[in-house]
């Protein structure tokens, strides 16, 4: 999300200037009197830091996703939203985080990064987008464990349709969404644009977190019944 919040200050710098579609990424994307250029030491380290996270990121789901293709006592329904959710974080770390080295290593004068509109937008919507599927993802899994856990008998007659609609619908409402933010760079202040970003991923982890609470109470409640059967065969 953090990514999001910076994107949207981009957005905005980019639409007050008018340039070219080629222009220089180190001198006019990033240059501002009122701030101070750090050093190429610390643009290095960040660069190598995000480039671990990249290839840890691409391995790790990549092996999730290899693995559920293989073995078949994994290829069950209910983990048919977790490969969804590993396959968005494997594009996360193949396809943005390394255009946000190139943009990084720009901004520390590493190398001379050239841009143009359309490569600037390419990389404004995807990094919102597979953010989006990855906490969508994560919110459709706490529901559907939610209700494997309260209605577990009819948790069970959920077709394999249902899960692929799930995912489907998880894509095109990250897609839409990614398009209205990336809009709203040119209409709204920075402030306004936070405030509704936060808003919207605040949705998501009430759900999740009330799912998983939810979750946690109903096994609380299990635990105490079967102590208490446990007590009443020992005193009978």
């Amino acid at each position: 999300m953090p990514h999001v919040l910076l994107s949207h200050r981009r957005v905005r710098v980019f639409n007050m200037q008018n340039k070219s579609d080629a222009y220089n990424f180190n001198n006019t994307f990033w240059s501002s009197k009122n701030e101070s250029v750090t050093s190429k030491g610390e643009g290095i380290a960040w660069c190598i830091a995000f480039a671990l996270e990249a290839i840890i990121t691409v391995l790790g789901n990549l092996v999730t996703i290899i693995l559920f293709a293989v073995n078949k006592n994994l290829r069950k329904k209910c983990l048919l939203l977790v490969v969804n959710m590993a396959f968005a974080d494997l594009l996360f770390g193949a396809v943005f985080l390394p255009l946000y080295i190139y943009f990084l290593g720009g901004y520390h004068q590493l190398w001379t990064a050239r841009l143009n509109t359309t490569f600037y937008m390419f990389f404004n919507v995807t990094q919102t987008l597979f953010l989006q599927v990855t906490i969508i993802s994560a919110a459709l899994i706490s529901c559907e464990r939610f209700y494997a856990v309260y209605w577990p008998l009819k948790h069970r007659t959920l077709s394999l349709r249902g899960y692929r609609i799930a995912i489907f619908i998880s894509w095109a409402s990250a897609a839409l969404f990614s398009t209205i933010f990336h809009l709203q760079g040119f209409s709204v202040t920075s402030r306004e644009f936070a405030f509704s970003v936060l808003s919207y991923f605040l949705v998501y982890f009430f759900i999740i977190c009330g799912c998983n609470t939810g979750i946690w109470i109903k096994f609380q409640n299990v635990n105490i019944a079967l102590h208490r059967t446990v007590l009443y065969k020992i005193d009978t």
